[in-house]
């Protein structure tokens, strides 16, 4: 079984796997995870795995507190950023439409409004669908030219929408774009999202690990302004998969909209009554046992230090004449080559032949949806100025 695992699945350990946001899991995480499948403690009741229960609690409210909410605080553990960014809109639509929960959103009279960008992780238009309001509520506001939301169309659109009878509601943020690493204007989207009444959601399902180092968090200023936060923990962190986290300031809301009546389980705020998820795993136990093992100051000084790399690879781009598309500081390199400009060199043709020679594993993207562009993310603790001084250098050979 170790040998089908490892001969089976791409490299993700490798110090050039530069591809997706997958750091390796290190020993204690993996442990701690291998625990938790031997007991198997399930925390849909908190009487059932308190021990667990407390665990995850004081891992999130630890987490929290780096966002900055130190108060009443709604916060859970999920499968990954989908569903929480799917219970972020939920949260929202309980907030602002209570009447959807028990007879949908045939009820209202208007119908509500998301806002995003073309920079939006897709799946934040899938929770449109799965809510019940379908993807064309989902209203595309242009980016500026770093690829971050523009106030000033968002202001319009909201506008435009309110006047053709729409109901603004939701607006989704970004913290980390998956293509370029792009982070919206956090502090003005949160005072214009409070002026106008709307949810301000922040997808940090990458970029939210900034916020454990001091000299990178200052790109999320304005996050404790939002209403929701997704933070993966199997990301940029470094756990191991299945350690989605979704934090609100609303800390009684996610009852009201997620409570049901089950007569075979005891009251109260146990996990089943506040989350989609009924049975899970404790998920937060690998979270806790990496924190705990690495500790606060090496896990800031890894993520500076992954900065830094993505910062050296852009300045070699740079210096070499690519197109860097977004401007830091998280480490998410999107790049266009002077061939790829020109229509003489293909990104996912140039992609698939680094994989091959064995420089790196990149992938081809679209920034916003229309750039083609390789794309190179850092975020392994392992990797070195070599290793994207080897990446700058084969892509300079065949610019």
């Amino acid at each position: 079984m170790h040998q089908w695992l490892r001969d089976g699945a791409v490299n993700a350990s490798h110090p050039r796997f530069f591809g997706l946001f997958q750091p390796p899991a290190g020993p204690d995480a993996v442990t701690a995870d291998a625990l938790v499948a031997l007991h198997d403690p399930s925390l849909a009741l908190g009487a059932a795995a308190p021990l667990a229960v407390a665990l995850e609690a004081h891992v999130l409210r630890a987490l929290a507190a780096r966002i900055g909410w130190t108060g009443s605080l709604h916060a859970t553990f999920t499968t990954g950023g989908a569903e929480a960014n799917l219970t972020a809109l939920l949260l929202a639509l309980g907030r602002h439409f209570p009447s959807v929960r028990d007879d949908g959103v045939a009820s209202l009279a208007a119908r509500p409004r998301i806002y995003v960008t073309a920079e939006t992780h897709a799946s934040v238009l899938r929770a449109a669908q799965v809510a019940g309001l379908g993807r064309s509520a989902c209203r595309e506001v242009r980016c500026d030219r770093a690829f971050r939301m523009d106030l000033r169309a968002l202001r319009e659109a909201v506008r435009e929408d309110r006047a053709a009878g729409w109901a603004p509601f939701f607006v989704a943020a970004t913290a980390g774009t998956t293509s370029c690493g792009a982070v919206d204007p956090l502090r003005a989207l949160s005072v214009f999202a409070r002026a106008e009444d709307l949810w301000l959601h922040v997808d940090g399902a990458f970029g939210a690990t900034a916020l454990l180092a001091p000299n990178v968090a200052p790109a999320l200023d304005g996050v404790a302004g939002a209403d929701s936060l997704t933070w993966d923990a199997h990301k940029w962190l470094g756990s191991a998969q299945g350690a989605g986290m979704l934090f609100s300031p609303h800390e009684h809301l996610a009852a009201q909209v997620f409570g049901v009546d089950a007569p075979y389980l005891p009251g109260g705020a146990h996990p089943w009554s506040t989350t989609l998820q009924w049975s899970r795993r404790a998920a937060g136990a690998k979270v806790f046992a990496l924190l705990a093992a690495t500790g606060w100051a090496r896990m800031a000084a890894r993520v500076e230090r992954c900065a830094a790399l993505g910062e050296r690879l852009r300045a070699r781009l740079l210096d070499d004449g690519a197109t860097v598309f977004g401007e830091g500081p998280l480490p998410v390199v999107a790049f266009a080559t002077p061939a790829m400009r020109r229509g003489a060199d293909d990104p996912a043709r140039e992609a698939a032949r680094l994989r091959r020679e064995g420089v790196a594993f990149v992938t081809d993207t679209r920034v916003a949806g229309r750039f083609p562009a390789l794309r190179a993310c850092v975020a392994n603790p392992s990797t070195a100025d070599a290793d994207v001084d080897a990446l700058a250098e084969a892509v300079r050979a065949n610019r």
